[in-house]
């Protein structure tokens, strides 16, 4: 379903000049609906709208904005790209986080960012990509969303 997309994302990654990240876009698109639904980028919040209120074109629309966005704010603090991906779940103020701590995202500030987000409070988190580390997070974001979109990555 994600592939059916695929030129839509290209159209709007064009459009915002980031189309090197159409890959990107589309593991993001993967593992935040596998292509189903009405917001298949989950990207109606960033809009500061409600949840799944866009339909699949303006989702991808203002998914390729928001990374657009995104990639500028990492480009001026001098951060990486998985520090646009993990943003991309926790928002923009993660790149602020991980300017302050190094440039560089690691799974451990992503640990970390959601621990001061979330106010230490935790549940449980069953999926395969967590196993390693006891399949749990904290309630703020996914931790483990980089690693959920690189495993969509060619």
């Amino acid at each position: 379903k994600v592939l059916s997309y695929k030129d839509t994302v290209k159209k709007y990654a064009k459009k915002e000049k980031i189309e090197k990240y159409t890959d990107t876009l589309l593991a993001i698109m993967m593992a935040e609906s596998k292509g189903e639904g009405k917001d298949v980028m989950q990207s109606s919040e960033s809009k500061g709208l409600e949840r799944n209120s866009l339909e699949p074109e303006e989702s991808i629309e203002q998914a390729c904005s928001y990374y657009s966005n995104l990639l500028d704010i990492a480009d001026d603090l001098g951060c990486d790209e998985k520090s646009v991906i993990q943003a991309y779940n926790y928002g923009p103020g993660y790149l602020y986080y991980v300017s302050d701590h190094g440039g560089k995202h690691t799974f451990d500030l992503a640990v970390d960012y959601a621990e001061e987000m979330s106010g230490g409070r935790t549940s449980g988190y069953y999926h395969d990509i967590a196993d390693f580390n006891g399949n749990w997070m904290y309630l703020y974001g996914n931790m483990y969303y980089v690693m959920l979109v690189e495993q969509y990555l060619p």
